[in-house]
């Protein structure tokens, strides 16, 4: 009997620690679910709009950044082709000249060799002019000793006529 009534006892013991056990682990859920659970879902939800709110700052400055340096991009492309443009319009022009250089070149070496050619005529002339003039004084320095030749000849044959007029 003893041993029934601990049975039973055992039994009521094992069956009441079973409902306290079972009720425990009711409680303990439901606490967790209404208390724990939902101070976590509002940790979390506080913390994951941090986050977001981080995030989207973080997203607002990068694009505040790449529309900064799509304006500084911008601004240096601008300003590159207006550098271009200028080197362009400088480089056609160093060309036009560089054209014109060429031509006034072309015609003044040609005009160089124009006046070589006229300063060999000159020379050529001076030359002839200068054998005319030697010619000229050597016909001179003849002519002096044919007219003394011929002035000394008349003269003897003036004194020969005279010698034959008084001789005859």
């Amino acid at each position: 009997m003893q041993d029934q009534i601990k049975d039973i006892i055992d039994l009521e013991t094992d069956g009441f620690l079973q409902k306290i056990q079972s009720r425990m682990n009711t409680e303990l859920n439901s606490g967790f679910s209404n208390q724990v659970t939902k101070i976590f879902k509002h940790q979390l939800s506080i913390t994951l709009k941090e986050v977001n709110q981080s995030f989207q700052r973080g997203l607002e400055m990068f694009i505040s950044s790449l529309d900064q340096d799509e304006q500084e991009f911008s601004f240096l492309k601008d300003t590159l082709n207006e550098v271009l443009k200028v080197t362009k319009t400088w480089i056609d022009s160093i060309a036009i000249n560089l054209s014109y250089m060429f031509e006034l070149d072309s015609i003044f070496n040609n005009r160089r060799l124009k006046i070589l050619q006229l300063l060999d005529k000159i020379q050529q002339v001076s030359d002839k002019q200068n054998k005319t003039y030697q010619t000229y004084d050597k016909l001179q320095k003849i002519f002096v000793k044919v007219s003394s030749q011929i002035n000394i000849f008349t003269k003897e044959l003036s004194e020969k006529e005279h010698s034959y007029q008084q001789i005859g």
